[in-house]
């Protein structure tokens, strides 16, 4: 293989795997588990499949050092595992499994940040937009803090309680659909 398709395949990799992670976590961000369950799922992955796996990854490396076919093998392979377990909780939720839950709103947050760009050489600030947070509680004491919309933080209340509309995630972790009540079923 040409060193500039290699080199294309291995930029094209690590981006694809900085994505899948990002998206694990925002998946994480609405579901209700603990953060030590996934982690240790994919790891776990990773760590199983390594001695079967791990000598294929000096294609892609380039290099025959175990040590670091092993660490990209770990990281790669524990990212993709982590996404598959949140993204596919989260993105095959069933929708006929819907149900409200009451929740407590605890704080609010109100974040403006500056958007940044260049010119020259220099970064300059730019235009400002606003970000909005809510740290919500829920019954059985599992806090979570998730970022929302203007018109739902406006809606909410602190120390007020809140329904949210839950899903049955793919592996039985609820999932956060949306704030407010279930629709009522068709007749």
């Amino acid at each position: 293989m040409g060193n500039r398709l290699l080199n294309s395949i291995r930029i094209a990799a690590t981006a694809l795997l900085l994505m899948a992670g990002a998206y694990g976590y925002l998946c994480y961000e609405k579901t209700r588990i603990v953060w030590w369950l996934p982690v240790a799922a994919a790891a776990g992955g990773a760590v199983v499949t390594m001695p079967l796996l791990s000598r294929r990854w000096s294609r892609l490396t380039g290099s025959d050092d175990a040590d670091i076919n092993r660490l990209c093998h770990l990281l790669g392979i524990g990212t993709a595992l982590y996404f598959l377990f949140m993204g596919g909780n989260c993105l095959l939720a069933d929708p006929a499994s819907e149900y409200g839950e009451q929740i407590s709103v605890t704080e609010k947050i109100h974040k403006v940040r500056r958007q940044r760009h260049r010119i020259g050489h220099r970064s300059v600030p730019g235009r400002t937009y606003e970000v909005f947070y809510l740290r919500i509680e829920f019954a059985d004491g599992m806090s979570r803090k998730i970022q929302v919309s203007s018109s739902v933080y406006n809606s909410c209340r602190e120390n007020h309680p809140k329904t949210v509309t839950m899903r049955r995630g793919f592996f039985g972790f609820p999932v956060i659909g949306r704030f407010g009540p279930p629709d009522k079923p068709q007749r």
